[in-house]
């Protein structure tokens, strides 16, 4: 599924852009690939992936340990589905 994550954060970028990219080199590679990461203000980015298991990821991002570091960076995410439109 085509999705669009977009994210505000409160720490630098440097540290959300690493936590970011080692999750989607370990666990996340499991049900994300094919994906953008790119930093939209002082405060936010947006991501644009191939989300293959929803379900995976929901938990991955309850696990007590994402939510803590979630916490930390005050990073606080809305999900969007797309959706190919022919012209």
């Amino acid at each position: 599924m085509n999705t669009c994550i977009r994210g505000t954060f409160e720490c630098n970028w440097e540290e959300i852009e690493a936590s970011i990219r080692a999750d989607l080199a370990g666990e996340a590679a499991d049900f994300i690939s094919d994906y953008s990461l790119v930093r939209e203000t002082q405060s936010s980015f947006i991501m644009l992936c191939d989300l293959s298991n929803f379900q995976s990821f929901v938990a991955f991002i309850h696990k007590p340990e994402v939510q803590e570091a979630y916490t930390v960076m005050g990073v606080k995410l809305k999900f969007y589905s797309m959706t190919l439109m022919e012209r």
